[in-house]
């Protein structure tokens, strides 16, 4: 028989157990806390947890102003709950983290039994606690430090790919309202063209076939016009969604034309070799790389022993003695010797360095097309806003000066008109294919993968030139 004095030493080690288990937490605020500091190292930006309350006291402050860049950005990162999400995402992160270090909680049992014959019954009670939970405590907790670091940088990255959105629907927003706008006139000029084709016509001066390629040319370009004051439309509210804005969208000013985007650079090399080093993917795929070492090798120690208990024992006769001991509780490894568990883990990390190495070639040729087409949209931007338009402006003048000198026609007046709207219209879409390029770039620098950039704009320019030969 055993004295109490085992049972009161078992008692005060499944008490340890569960206090050790006990300090295995990371707060949640301090989890809110580096993703906010995080960010502002990365964009200046501030994104924190915030009442409704303050919420709307901001964007309303924010909005008293046609909406910049810089705003765009604010409202989002206080209004959009996509944001807010991330710090519970942080949460769920911070419970799983407190989930994977506690020591599982001891088992009690207990069985009365009575003898068939009639009686006093028999009294079995017993208190176990894993102890190979407190063994692999040190092991499981470096898993779960990699784990958390790896959930840390992924909602990092999805913040700033929430900002890469609102970015690039504010630029979209705000060009395709410059389109629509450019378009009205163009529909002006047309109608212009028309008129002057029908007046010509009546007086005999003019062939039909000419005033057709007018007609033609007039309502080509209300039907683009009315397209792109439907894509506008969509536009904005695309831009309000991505702002999260509920209410006020009334009040959404848009700036009146697109400013040039700030020079960033287009080096190549230098924009490759940030890249790789800023990329929030690899960070969390290298922390899961180090997660999967550390669990492969907690199986491989645990493969032949993966459960052991201790526990204590109390039975009492029926004659009415105690008897108290101690108790130990493993699995013999007969027929599953851990290679399963062990394979897994090996083969988890074989996927893991497999996705980083992947992820690693895709960041860095994303990076070289991201330099160089941020060169080649730069390069016609500029083409377009001080040479081709500048040249289109000189013709309109000079054409001016030919009508107003009898040298010119109606038609050459009109045609140097739609010409300059064609070329406004090549310098908007050459901004706006800057500005993705540029949004692209610096997303990359941010260490986060821009989401479907292309070269391409969402509005085809419209072409408004000379309707036919007069």
């Amino acid at each position: 028989m055993t004295t109490p004095t085992l049972g009161a030493k078992a008692a005060a080690v499944s008490a340890l157990l569960l206090m050790t288990a006990a300090c295995a937490s990371v707060p949640q605020p301090l989890l809110e806390a580096r993703l906010g500091e995080a960010v502002a190292e990365r964009t200046g930006q501030t994104v924190e947890r915030q009442e409704a309350a303050a919420i709307e006291g901001q964007v309303a402050a924010l909005l008293a102003e046609p909406l910049d860049r810089d705003a765009a950005l604010r409202i989002a990162l206080a209004a959009n709950r996509s944001f807010q999400a991330e710090f519970a995402a942080l949460g769920v992160a911070a419970a799983d983290y407190h989930a994977a270090l506690v020591v599982p909680n001891p088992v009690f049992d207990a069985e009365l039994l009575w003898p068939s014959g009639g009686g006093r019954p028999a009294w079995d009670l017993g208190l176990s606690q894993s102890v190979m939970a407190l063994l692999t405590r040190s092991a499981r907790r470096a898993i779960a430090e990699s784990t958390l670091e790896a959930r840390e940088r992924e909602s990092l990255e999805r913040v700033l790919t929430l900002m890469h959105a609102v970015e690039r629907a504010w630029v979209d927003a705000v060009t395709d309202t410059e389109v629509a706008a450019l378009l009205v006139t163009a529909v002006e000029v047309t109608a212009a063209g028309v008129d002057t084709a029908e007046a010509l016509h009546e007086a005999g001066n003019l062939p039909r076939i000419d005033l057709v390629r007018e007609q033609r040319l007039h309502a080509h370009t209300r039907l683009r016009a009315a397209r792109a004051e439907a894509q506008a439309h969509a536009s904005r509210e695309a831009l309000l969604r991505t702002l999260g804005l509920q209410e006020h969208t009334e009040h959404v000013l848009l700036p009146e034309r697109l400013p040039s985007p700030p020079d960033v650079g287009d080096d190549v090399d230098a924009l490759e070799r940030v890249t790789v080093t800023a990329s929030l993917q690899l960070a969390a795929l290298e922390a899961e790389i180090v997660a999967a070492a550390r669990a492969a090798r907690l199986a491989e120690g645990t493969a032949l022993l993966p459960h052991l208990e201790l526990g204590l024992k109390a039975e009492r006769e029926r004659a009415g003695d105690w008897e108290l001991g101690p108790g130990v509780e493993f699995s013999l490894p007969v027929f599953d010797r851990g290679q399963g568990r062990t394979a897994r883990a090996i083969a988890l990390l074989e996927q893991r360095r497999a996705a980083w190495w992947q992820a690693a070639v895709e960041l860095r040729s994303e990076a070289r097309v991201a330099a160089r087409e941020l060169a080649w949209a730069a390069q016609d931007a500029r083409l377009a806003h001080e040479t081709l338009l500048p040249l289109a402006g000189e013709l309109l003048e000079l054409t001016v000066r030919d009508w107003n000198a009898m040298l010119a026609g109606p038609f050459e007046l009109l045609e140097a008109r739609r010409g300059q709207l064609d070329m406004a219209l090549e310098t908007l879409e050459a901004r706006r294919r800057q500005w993705r390029a540029q949004l692209a770039v610096e997303q990359l620098q941010r260490g986060a993968r821009p989401a479907g950039h292309s070269a391409d704009s969402s509005m085809t320019p419209v072409a408004v030139g000379r309707g036919g030969r007069h």
